[in-house]
């Protein structure tokens, strides 16, 4: 009887520990599937995505290192991809500092779990947030950056709103190629009369050796369009000394000629293409109490999904 109990004890012995090389040997393999050659990201926009490496897995996948910002912090994640880019196989979170208890379940199982097997592009249920390429958001903020800078080109007017010493303001500013290629400084009265006019004809006199007030404005004119500027440093008075045998107030010259140019901003900012394009995705539930977090997972997925469609994936 002891001698049958032995046997069996070291049957059972046996079977355990070919049991566990048989699973030493499983993962073994596995590990080795999830291995990968590291890809060279020079000439790759890569920062703009915020990718730090990208592997080219042995099973023909990859797996992209990545971060997307958070609620409180920048999330890093690796994100594993099949071999078209458009699958998701797992997620891993490598490093985050949101809210103990709440964003950081982004790195429990339960989370994770989701993406074993998941389509990108990637959005969160009930969440505003829109799946934007990150390349394409960046040239769109480019686009705004040059409607503050330039004009497009047309004939742009403003005027005083009310009348002052009997005369209003008015400009007009013209762009041409993206240059102010022409000025009108004047003022109307309240017959419709123009100042320039009077003063051409000797009606409206400010001084006996200096230069007359159209022959002023037209100095403000040929400053614009010479300097290529519609500001001007001026004194509490309004006047400047930037232009030679000017002495009347300027101040409110420029300020309608700044209209003018805004003016052409607006109008080249409507015609530039600066609406982002409606991309679907895949939704996924956020951590509760944590939907900014969660974004922040969406961003680094999507990061690394358009890196790899628009650099790796052909």
């Amino acid at each position: 009887m002891k001698q049958g109990t032995s046997w069996r004890k070291i049957s059972i012995g046996l079977l355990l520990a070919m049991l566990l090389l048989t699973g030493c040997k499983n993962s073994g393999e596995t590990a080795q599937e999830r291995a990968g050659t590291q890809i060279s990201l020079s000439g790759m926009d890569a920062d703009t995505y915020r990718v730090k490496e990208v592997l080219n897995l042995t099973d023909g996948g990859y797996a992209v290192t990545v971060q997307g910002s958070g609620f409180e912090s920048a999330i890093e994640a690796k994100v594993y991809f099949d071999g078209t880019g458009d699958h998701i196989t797992e997620l891993e979170i490598l490093s985050q500092e949101e809210t103990e208890g709440l964003g950081s379940r982004i790195t429990e199982p339960e989370f994770l779990a989701i993406f074993s097997d998941f389509s990108a592009p990637v959005t969160v249920t009930e969440s505003d947030m829109q799946i934007v390429d990150p390349a394409v958001l960046a040239e769109i903020e480019k686009k705004k950056q040059e409607a503050l800078t330039e004009g497009k080109d047309g004939t742009y007017e403003s005027q005083a709103g009310e009348f002052s010493s009997g005369y209003k303001a008015v400009t007009a500013l013209t762009i041409e190629n993206g240059k102010i290629t022409d000025v009108s400084y004047d003022a109307v009265n309240e017959e419709g009369v123009l100042k320039s006019d009077i003063s051409k004809n000797g009606q409206y006199v400010m001084t006996e050796d200096g230069l007359l007030w159209h022959e002023q404005a037209e100095k403000i004119e040929e400053y614009v369009i010479k300097n290529q500027t519609v500001s001007i440093s001026t004194d509490d008075a309004g006047k400047t000394d930037a232009i030679a045998g000017v002495s009347i107030s300027v101040s409110e010259a420029f300020k309608l000629l700044q209209d003018c140019y805004s003016q052409a901003n607006e109008a080249y900012a409507d015609d530039a293409d600066m609406a982002l394009p409606v991309i679907e995705g895949t939704a996924f539930d956020a951590v509760t109490g944590a939907t900014r977090t969660s974004e922040g997972v969406a961003k680094a997925i999507n990061n690394a999904y358009f890196f790899l469609k628009n650099y790796i994936v052909e």
